[in-house]
């Protein structure tokens, strides 16, 4: 028998939580490495602008996967950046909201069971992993019918067949 557990949300599904910290800065990271590359892309093509004539033809319009040269003038630059980055702080306040998303995730992690939506509804239920391959099992047997397997000589005469 099949048990369906109601699981009440009292905020919408498409709230975004905080990220963790390490997930936030590795975004950060690699946000900050590529708007890097990009800015010595245009002080490259500024101070030579024939490469950039000669680089377009050979792309055709996509992006290359070579690495921008160092320019020494961005160097300053860059290392501000990178000492900005790495010198954010994180506020472990959170209001009512957040820590009720926070908890509301790590039980939907702790559960082991799937989270399922109803058909009309809002309503979210939790159902075993068993059960819900059980369900999902018998609502594709309801319209597909499981042949069995024909050995390989045969399904090629069937196909040769007219």
């Amino acid at each position: 028998m099949m048990t369906f557990d109601e699981m009440k949300l009292d905020y919408s599904r498409k709230n975004i939580p905080l990220p963790s910290k390490d997930s936030f800065m590795k975004s950060l990271i690699a946000k900050t490495e590529s708007f890097i590359k990009r800015v010595r892309w245009k002080v490259f093509f500024f101070e030579n602008p024939s490469e950039r004539e000669a680089s377009a033809d050979e792309k055709y319009g996509f992006r290359t996967s070579n690495t921008p040269p160092q320019n020494l003038a961005l160097n300053e630059f860059e290392n501000d950046l990178y000492d900005l980055v790495s010198g954010i702080e994180f506020k472990t306040d959170k209001t009512d909201f957040q820590k009720k998303m926070t908890k509301d995730i790590r039980e939907i992690r702790d559960s082991g069971k799937v989270i399922l939506p109803a058909d009309k509804t809002n309503n979210l239920y939790k159902v075993s992993v068993d059960d819900y391959n059980k369900l999902l099992h018998d609502s594709i047997t309801t319209e597909y019918l499981k042949r069995p397997r024909m050995p390989s000589t045969k399904n090629q005469q069937y196909l040769l067949s007219p």
